[in-house]
């Protein structure tokens, strides 16, 4: 049965209006809220008062494929909406596509130099108009990096003008707006609003809000620039935590620490101290700092590649694996998310456990007729486990019906990955009454870094977020629960 548009929270209604309000609209909701509907119901109220003509969607992969046209047919006001989703088909079929009298055009971030090319070659040369002058993007720090392949092109001026001056409408969509810290908010905000706000050279806005350390790679914040960029983005962005309008089930995070055998910190030791060590009579070096924390973070996590040889994998230890046995062991038959962080870390996992529990795996690789059978699977109960990264899984899938604990048997440092990938558990629907994330971190080890780097950016985040809601009570003067 389809949900009517009467059964949209108080919050969601006000997000609709602020994004009619205004052509230019940063949402920074946390997921779970609701942003895809949202964005939905604002377009349908704008093509009912023709004022626009079409919209493309941006978005991650998964999210793209499945996500927006499955959340268009779950509501009564948008079930008749024209989409048409850019993928599965071949170039040809999708370049017809965008003649079609569609509404909105959906297509992943990966196939945006493709459409880029596209709509030069058959519209702009041709003295047409793209048949869109909305531009939505979903997880929009995904264009945080301005020069990037995919959306650098877009940027670019051509006769006087760039592509994004199309559009006359851009929404941007996120529930991690600074995962990095306030440095990412300059890519995002110039793909939204053409660089009014924070500018349109990186260089300009680093040297105006920011001190670098050039040689320690390290930026931060000069005095009172946290608050100017907080005053020059704030008319233009709205800004909800979950916790504010919804009641789900805490997180509750449980560290697993272990201890690696002698051998291996030994060995550890002697790579992170003298970029060089053996396994096995097998010689194993780091020729500079980024390739000795890559190789530290694999010895952490129990297998390490040579570093000449891709395809020889030098086992360190156990000690993890042993650890996501106990895991899984009590979960009883509960599912349970499982993180890996490197590809030999999943081929260790799934060879472990393959005759031992029912285990999938979603992510490259995976067909996307795979992965909506896996997804369903998941949720109705019938796995023990689900393999998945971060960058693939992490985004935009409902994912918590399936189970109530997560693994990260290898933390990042994206905090943005570190978000999102819980929240695919913690939503509506979670029928238990915590969500347990498991993070196993190996003792005197790089681990600590890293589990350290993600609490700083958290607290930035935070502070970002608290920002635009103080801005947001003391325009509007009231709060939009409900």
């Amino acid at each position: 049965m389809l949900r009517p548009r009467s059964q949209l929270r108080r919050y969601q209604a006000h997000a609709v209006e602020f994004v009619k309000e205004h052509p230019r609209a940063m949402l920074q909701m946390d997921m779970s809220l609701g942003k895809t509907i949202v964005c939905l119901t604002a377009l349908r109220d704008l093509f009912d008062y023709f004022e626009i003509r079409g919209a493309l969607v941006v978005a991650p992969r998964r999210v793209a494929e499945t996500v927006w046209t499955a959340e268009a047919r779950a509501w009564a006001h948008t079930a008749t909406m024209r989409l048409c989703v850019l993928r599965g088909k071949s170039k040809n079929v999708m370049a017809r596509d965008l003649l079609r009298p569609y509404e909105v055009w959906i297509i992943n971030y990966e196939s945006l130099p493709w459409l880029y090319n596209q709509l030069v070659t058959t519209f702009l040369h041709q003295g047409r108009y793209p048949p869109f002058d909305v531009i939505v993007f979903d997880e929009v720090t995904r264009v945080k990096h301005p020069t990037g392949a995919r959306i650098g092109p877009w940027h670019a001026m051509t006769q006087g003008t760039c592509l994004l001056d199309y559009f006359t409408r851009r929404i941007g969509l996120t529930g991690t707006p600074a995962p990095n810290g306030y440095v990412d908010l300059f890519g995002q905000y110039l793909a939204i609003d053409g660089g009014q706000r924070l500018g349109v050279l990186m260089t300009d806005y680093k040297r105006q809000y920011f001190q670098e350390d050039p040689v320690r790679r390290r930026i931060w914040l000069r005095d009172g620039a946290k608050e100017e960029i907080e005053e020059r983005i704030a008319d233009i962005t709205i800004s909800m935590e979950v916790d504010d309008y919804l009641e789900l089930p805490p997180y509750v995070v449980n560290d697993l620490n272990v201890t690696l055998p002698p051998k291996a910190q030994a060995a550890y030791d002697e790579l992170e101290q003298e970029m060089l060590t053996e396994l096995d009579g097998i010689p194993l070096e780091a020729f500079n700092a980024g390739a000795l924390t890559a190789k530290c973070r694999q010895m952490a996590n129990g297998i390490v590649r040579h570093h000449e040889d891709r395809e020889v994998l030098l086992p360190v230890h156990e000690a993890k694996l042993e650890a996501l046995d106990e895991v899984l062991e009590e979960a009883a038959g509960g599912g349970v998310l499982i993180s890996y962080l490197f590809r030999p870390d999943l081929e260790r996992i799934l060879k472990r456990y393959e005759k031992r529990f029912r285990l999938a795996y979603l992510g490259p690789g995976v067909s996307d007729t795979e992965a909506v059978t896996i997804i369903q699977e998941w949720n109705q109960g019938l796995y023990d486990g689900l393999c998945l990264h971060y960058a693939s899984g992490g985004h935009g899938l409902n994912l918590q019906y399936g189970g109530h604990q997560i693994v990260w048997y290898g933390c990042d440092y994206n905090l943005e990955g570190w978000l999102q990938l819980n929240a695919r558990l913690r939503r509506p629907g979670q029928a238990n009454d915590r969500v347990i994330i498991h993070r196993i971190l190996a003792r005197n080890t790089i681990d600590s870094t890293v589990v350290y780097a993600l609490e700083n950016k958290i607290e930035d985040q935070a502070g970002l977020r608290d920002a635009i809601k103080r801005y947001q009570e003391q325009k509007y003067g009231r709060d939009f629960r409900g």
